[in-house]
Parts: C-alpha cells; structure tokens; sequence
C-alpha cells in the first residue's frame, strides 16, 4: 500500500511540469462587472517541452464568467482556450511514519473544486523556459447589493466575494493582487496579512511560495453606485440589401437589478438630488454606432422620444439616450432603435460570392450585461451555400423565411442566439453565401410586367363596350339651344 501510493505521489508531482513565477492580478469591482486582468510569468521546470497552460477558474465563479481571453507576452493575438469537460481538485502530501496520505493535488474529476480552460501557447516551451501571459476575465453577477432595498437619497452598497490567492494549477512563487473599490466608503475588508488600503484600492500580498490549489476567501462590503442596469433581452435584425444599404434595428429590455428603491419616488427630490450621475440610477446612456449610420430613429412604446441626441465622431456615432424616467432599482423599461448603413462597407463580393462582416452587437452603453441576445440576418432572396463564422460560440437556431414585398418565395433568416455577453463580445461575424447577380433585376422586372399588366388592362376595359343595349349619342344643336334659352327666361324670372 506504500508503495503504490508513493508510486501515485510520485507520477503527480511529476505531472505538475510548470511553476507561477509571478503573479500580479488585477480585480476591478468598480461597476456592475467584475474585470479581471492576470499577468502571469510562468516556468517549465518538467523534463519535456510544454505547448498548454491550464486556467482555473473557482467553480462558485466559473458559473459568472462571461468572457476570457489570453495572450502571449507582447503578441495581440488572441490564444485558443478551450473549456476542458469536468473540474479540478486539488490535492496536497503529507507523510506519517506508516502510511502516505494523499490530502490535495492531482488532476482527479471532482465534483466540486476549479473549473479548468486549457491555454494553446503560440510555440512549444523547452524545458526550463519561461513564458508570459496575460489573461483577461470578465464575471457577471457576482455582486449583490447590500441592503436589497434602499431610498432615493441613499447610496448603494454591494458585497463582493473572491479569494485573496491567485487560483493556480502549480506552484507559485510570488504574487499579489489588487483590488479596485472606486472612491465610494469601505464598509469592511477581509484582512490576509499582509493587506493595504490606500487611494480606492486594497492590496493583497505580495505572498511567496504559495502551493497550487491554495484559497483564501476574502469578502469586500463597499460603496458602488454604478447602475447595475442590465439587458435581459436584446433582438437585434440586420436586414441586407443588394440595392445599396442595409437596416439595422434592436429591440432592448432594460432592467435595473442593483437595490430596489424603497418608497415613493419623487420628482422634486430627483432633480434637487446633487449627486448628479452618482446617483445609484440611470439617467441616460451613450449608444456609439458606426461611423456610418444614417437615419437613426429611437422610440419606445408610447412612441418617438425627442430627448435623444447625436453626435457625430472621426470613427463612430454616439446616440445620448434618455428614457422617459430614471431607472431605479427594481425599474424596467424597453425601446427600439434603428439606423441605416450603406452596404459597401460591410458586403464584398467577388463574382456570385458574398461576405457580409457586421457585428454581433452594438455597444449600448458602458459596461452593460446582455443576459440574452438574439441575432437575426435577413438575406436577400435565392440566396444559397450559406456558411457563418463567428468570433466566439454561438448557439445557430434553424433559418426561417420572410416574405416581404415582390417576393415569392421568401428571404432566409440566419437566427443566432447567446446568453451573457459582456462589452468584450461586441466583435464581428462573417456571413458567406451565393447569389446570382442577375437576380437582381428580377424584381424590377416583376414591377414593370405588374404594371404593363394593369394598364393593358384598364386600356382593354376602356376600349369595349360592356353594355347589353347600345346606346347611340347623337348631338342636335337645337337642343343646345332650347336648354340656352330655357335657363334665361329662368334668370330673368328670379
């Protein structure tokens, strides 16, 4: 029994081919989004090259993440990371006189403990080389207010749970993190000696020679008056066109899911409130278009808003919304949007084939959570050999049909769906498809013989006599007379 658990020990540390270096994390809880940002310097201290590097991710936070990206030292490339099936629990050795107890580290299937992303690494990694990497995360609904519900003129204060140690698959030998608050009160902090505070941040560590698999939990209760406004729906359509534009419309619900205001609301109190924008509610927001769009319309239920403005930038449009009322905790309210662009900057062709490149979403406003979006692109006509590209994993929904004016047997709908996007998602899919370019003049063509039909019609109408007795006109200038005369023995009678 020593024996093979030695031999087990033994083969795990040996699996273990890489040691964190360094480590200097960044945890921006300043808005409704928890960003993460890694700086990782990493070393192959295994007897073979390595091409891969694991990423934990705590499994109590793995069901927030809504983004990770990771690059390789000075390159902006973006790495290949792939979500690995099942989760990691770590273990580590300690010994007695008689046996060898396994406690923590190996890479066993648990259920409960890391969720594991496996890195891609641009080039292998000879044995004891070193790479640096920067990892880059992003967590949705990780902070909950505290209190749940507040008054108009209270702030808003939310709680934040993490971990003051870097989660790592390997040693590591020196890391610190810090965290961002923003310049709100600090009601308390989990200390882990050593821990700063100074100019809206906290400072965990440095901490030295840390086992793989180690956790501290850590909790911040602080002031965040950042709206934690949210889009649970957004239905965006991008209608193309051969003819020279495209149309682009979105429909959104916004909810505000920070802390509920309690009480009456007062419109007196709103606008005496000398807070300004560090109210806990959302005034109004920036929308940034392409630099292109053209004909913009916002409107809501009730109908055109007038309290939108635009502004026109070197490499974009932003739209300054305002809706009807502020939007307080426990608040909602939904409106549509729309523009035009012109078709050439984003359709290319080449013979009968066509690439349609636009974006998945359009930023609507800083830091906003999408919980879900659906994506529709409708084709022209006859179109065929359909194949996407998309930046990220999407969910493809089966295509539908429109039919719309002189169609005849309808526009296909490509229907793409996500859940939790963050404003990192808003990157662009590529949209490949066959059309016959004399198609094009199929539906002029419909018109003309439309019409050609309707007034050879009417001329054929014009022309016979439908009647079942002919009558015959004739014109008799006495009659002319008579009715001349008869009209002035009636004007000199009255």
């Amino acid at each position: 029994m020593r024996v093979l658990l030695l031999f087990l020990v033994v083969s795990l540390a040996a699996a273990a081919d890489w040691k964190v270096v360094n480590v200097d994390r960044t945890i921006d809880i300043s808005s409704q989004i928890v960003k993460v940002s890694s700086q990782l310097t990493l070393s192959n201290d295994g007897s073979a090259e390595a091409n891969s590097v694991d990423i934990l991710v705590p499994s109590e936070e793995s069901e927030h993440l809504a983004y990770i990206a990771a690059q390789e030292g000075s390159n902006k490339g973006k790495l290949k990371i792939s979500k690995q099936p099942g989760e990691k629990q770590g273990y580590k050795v300690s010994v007695s006189s008689h046996f060898y107890l396994v406690v923590m580290f190996s890479n066993l299937v648990k259920p409960h403990g890391f969720q594991i992303y496996k890195v891609e690494l641009l080039n292998r990694v000879a044995k004891g080389g070193e790479v640096k990497l920067k990892v880059e995360q992003r967590f949705t609904g990780l902070l909950f207010p505290l209190p749940e519900k507040i008054t108009q003129k209270e702030n808003q204060f939310v709680v934040y749970n993490g971990n003051a140690y870097y989660a790592a698959a390997y040693p590591v030998a020196q890391e610190k993190t810090t965290v961002k608050i923003g310049n709100g009160k600090t009601l308390s902090v989990t200390q882990v000696t050593p821990t700063s505070q100074e100019n809206e941040r906290v400072i965990y560590g440095p901490y030295k020679n840390q086992p793989a698999f180690n956790s501290k939990p850590i909790k911040i209760h602080y002031e965040n008056n950042s709206p934690f406004v949210v889009a649970t729906v957004v239905e965006r359509s991008i209608e193309v066109s051969h003819w020279g534009n495209i149309a682009v419309e979105e429909y959104i619900e916004l909810v505000h899911k920070g802390a509920e205001l309690k009480g009456p609301f007062s419109r007196l109190d709103h606008q005496m409130d000398r807070r300004g924008r560090r109210q806990p509610a959302l005034l109004h927001f920036t929308t940034v278009l392409p630099a292109s769009a053209k004909d913009i319309y916002y409107r809501d239920e009730i109908g055109n808003i007038s309290t939108s403005s635009v502004r026109l930038r070197a490499d974009s449009v932003e739209v300054e919304i305002k809706p009807r009322f502020p939007l307080y905790g426990g608040w909602r309210t939904s409106y549509v949007i729309g523009y035009n662009v012109p078709s050439f900057e984003y359709l290319y062709n080449k013979g009968n084939d066509y690439a349609l490149k636009m974006r998945v979403l359009d930023h609507v406003f800083d830091n906003v959570v999408v919980e879900k979006l659906t994506t529709k692109v409708i084709l022209p006509e006859l179109v065929r050999k359909i194949k996407l590209t998309t930046p990220y994993t999407m969910d493809r929904r089966p295509d539908e049909t429109r039919a719309t004016y002189l169609d005849t047997t309808g526009r296909i709908v490509v229907v793409l769906q996500k859940e939790n996007l963050v404003p990192e998602h808003i990157q662009s899919f590529t949209l490949f498809y066959e059309f016959d370019y004399t198609q094009m003049i199929r539906e002029p063509l419909l018109a003309s013989a439309f019409f050609l039909a309707l007034f050879t019609a009417v001329i054929i109408y014009m022309r016979f006599d439908f009647t079942i007795v002919a009558v015959s006109v004739t014109f008799c200038p006495c009659s002319c007379l008579h009715i001349l005369g008869t009209q002035m023995r009636l004007l000199h009678t009255f």
